[in-house]
């Protein structure tokens, strides 16, 4: 949920996983259009991906309409054996002037429910629209001051950022983390979960 240099910094450190199939992303964002400037640091691996991802689509839809076409082909008895192939699903969908209402955990699911809705104050086109998808991870992407001089990984090749400042950041605020690695993860929620342990009287 986010847009902006985040969002896009986000999805280019997950291109691997989004292209090898292994991740659906749904984007939220209240905005109603998105990336309209990229960071130049950013431009040509962002431009890159877009004309993959919609190469993947492209491709994905042909296939359908193709296997769609050889099923429809076959006799009726062999119809029953086979089931109709199912509408392809983007791996990369993107909801405008949406907010994200409510986020629940279910204690039988291991998954966590997102709402978000498109409410008719926003005087879109379409109509209010409100939805709940089972997601396994949530990022929050609502921009950040010096974001890139304080706060981030090492999930892209340094080489893409250049020289980044040896900023020092105030430490103690409560929830800021300066993460160098990915190794630092682990720390991090060892800490955050440190909140929502059981309190002794």
């Amino acid at each position: 949920m986010g847009e902006g240099e985040e969002a896009q910094y986000t999805l280019l450190a997950l291109e691997e996983y989004l292209f090898s199939r292994q991740l659906h992303i749904t984007l939220i964002s209240s905005q109603s259009r998105l990336f309209e400037t990229t960071p130049d640091y950013l431009k040509e691996l962002w431009e890159k991906f877009v004309t993959k991802e919609q190469c993947t689509w492209d491709q994905d839809c042909q296939q359908y309409e193709k296997t769609l076409f050889q099923w429809r082909g076959l006799e009726d008895y062999e119809k029953t054996k086979i089931p109709m192939p199912q509408t392809p699903k983007r791996k990369l969908e993107i909801f405008l002037n949406s907010n994200v209402t409510s986020v629940d955990k279910l204690i039988d699911k291991n998954e966590l429910f997102v709402t978000f809705e498109t409410p008719e104050f926003r005087g879109q086109e379409q109509k209010e629209f409100l939805r709940t998808s089972a997601t396994d991870m949530i990022f929050v992407l609502q921009g950040r001051k010096n974001y890139r001089n304080d706060f981030y990984g090492d999930m892209l090749e340094a080489k893409v950022f250049g020289p980044v400042e040896n900023k020092q950041t105030d430490a103690t605020e409560t929830g800021l983390y300066k993460m160098n690695n990915k190794n630092d993860l682990s720390k991090i929620e060892s800490d955050v979960m440190q909140y929502f342990g059981r309190r002794d009287a």
